[in-house]
């Protein structure tokens, strides 16, 4: 439900007792390895979300674990925080570097005009979270440094094997060309066809020491 009063918006939803954050930092702790089909049910969530707000022409501009909220009860994702969120048009001039760093577009790093792909890298990096139960380039750069290695050098957080049409789905996501990346509806619809193949991924080794490996260029 959304009450509008002036000056105010106030959203009201299911109680959602945990972040996506919290879950990869608890099971960091318990040294558990994430299952992919654990992986791609969250993101498929996400992406759903994605989906709704992109088709509503909202930009969320602030896509991170830490802002996914899970309802324990019924074991699903929701998307929260749209404190930075606003509505995009063409020739929009939106505010560069707004969001989180570690999560954030080159494109609007560099202070150069972004559209709703942003949102769509910042879905990748969740992504990369959720498999390597860490925040992109935790152990190797600050966020500032992060920051600056992805919107110059094209870097990104190392990914471990993963079944091709997983690793497709993340490297066009994270693209340095906005251009290029898939929209939110062809992601969602990328996640639902992984989904859809029953797998089971729960041999791949995919610890969160992955994180500390060196970084890998963009392709």
């Amino acid at each position: 439900q959304v009450f509008l009063e002036p000056q105010r918006c106030v959203l009201v939803s299911e109680l959602m007792r945990e972040t996506l954050r919290e879950r990869h930092e608890r099971m960091r702790r318990l040294g558990a390895k994430p299952r992919m089909i654990t992986v791609m049910g969250a993101l498929r969530d996400v992406a759903r979300g994605l989906v709704y707000l992109h088709e509503r022409n909202v930009m969320h501009r602030d896509l991170k674990s830490e802002n996914v909220l899970i309802d324990l009860a019924e074991e699903t994702y929701k998307i929260g925080d749209f404190g930075l969120c606003r509505r995009y048009f063409p020739g929009l001039e939106a505010t560069a570097e707004t969001g989180s760093y570690r999560w954030m577009a080159p494109e609007v790093i560099r202070h150069e005009p972004y559209n709703l792909s942003a949102d769509v890298y910042s879905f990748t990096m969740i992504a990369y979270e959720a498999i390597a139960l860490t925040t992109p380039f935790a152990s190797t750069h600050s966020p500032v440094y992060a920051a600056l290695a992805v919107a110059r050098h094209g870097e990104r957080p190392p990914l471990p094997p993963l079944p091709s049409d997983v690793s497709s789905l993340i490297e066009r996501g994270w693209s340095q060309d906005a251009a290029a990346r898939p929209t939110a509806r062809e992601m969602q619809a990328s996640v639902e066809a992984i989904l859809a193949k029953k797998e089971s991924f729960g041999s791949l080794e995919m610890s969160a020491r992955l994180a500390g490996d060196a970084t890998t260029a963009s392709a």
